[in-house]
């Protein structure tokens, strides 16, 4: 397992989702969320490279993109499924490290950032 570091934006994208799930969906649904975006930290920490994560070599040197519908096998198991997860994490992976930049809406054009 390699440290995940979680920049500023991202902290602040991850308050900003799971503000809006509970103000929509309310309390239990996002707590589900976070879980489901903890379970995505801990699969890219184990591989940065597993299936789902796609080189996304426009965006800068080693930049990869994760969304987090990769991950709900493992949320599930803590008995937090999101039924239709919409976020992914852009990330750069470093030698000692993954750098999570942001956490985005799939609904996003990542050209734009």
């Amino acid at each position: 397992m390699i440290e995940v570091v979680i920049s500023r934006k991202a902290r602040a994208d991850i308050a900003a989702i799971l503000a809006w799930s509970n103000d929509v969906f309310g309390h239990h649904a996002m707590h589900r969320y976070k879980s489901l975006i903890g379970a995505a930290l801990e699969d890219l920490a184990e591989n940065p490279l597993r299936p789902g994560s796609d080189s996304r070599p426009e965006l800068g040197l080693d930049c990869r993109t994760f969304h987090l519908i990769h991950s709900r096998k493992r949320s599930a198991k803590k008995g937090a499924t999101v039924k239709s997860p919409r976020h992914f994490a852009v990330c750069r992976i470093r030698e000692r490290h993954i750098e999570i930049a942001r956490f985005l809406h799939d609904s996003m054009d990542v050209d734009d950032l």
